[in-house]
């Protein structure tokens, strides 16, 4: 069961809000999704705070943090959070990393490097390192840019 935390706050343009905890996953999947006004920085440790047109608040907090307002200290191993068969190894009190299996990389080793090719022929990747040859035509790491 899903508790739903809500709280009403009045913006500077006038527009009531409500607040959605960012575990509740309320906002609909079709919302669209926009950066809150800098005078509306709800958000703690460093969460992105994000509203729709509908009114509704949520702050997108980056690990270790959960909570309406990213105001939850978690221990980061105990989330959870490494994926693909990654190794979760505790570096502090409330923070970790993920040592990741060959092939990907990031926060949570949830991405392969040669994902990150745009418009590219193929990808040359070793445990640690990729290139992305590009398609006739484009060009830059990720073969991004057309020209």
């Amino acid at each position: 069961m899903i508790v739903l935390a809500f709280f009403l706050l009045t913006w500077s343009f006038g527009k009531n809000l409500v607040i959605v905890s960012s575990e509740s996953q309320s906002i609909e999947s079709n919302a669209q999704l926009k950066n809150c006004p800098s005078d509306l920085n709800i958000c703690r440790n460093n969460g992105i705070c994000y509203y729709t047109d509908a009114g509704s608040i949520t702050c997108n907090c980056p690990l270790p943090y959960n909570g309406t307002f990213c105001q939850i200290s978690n221990v980061f191993c105990d989330l959870n959070p490494c994926k693909n068969g990654a190794t979760c190894e505790q570096t502090e009190e409330y923070d970790g990393k993920c040592i990741c299996p060959p092939g990907y990389q990031g926060r949570t080793c949830d991405t392969k490097p040669c994902d990150l090719c745009k418009n590219a022929l193929t990808c040359l990747q070793t445990d640690d390192k990729f290139v992305c040859l590009c398609r006739p035509g484009y060009s830059g790491d990720y073969c991004e840019i057309s020209f």
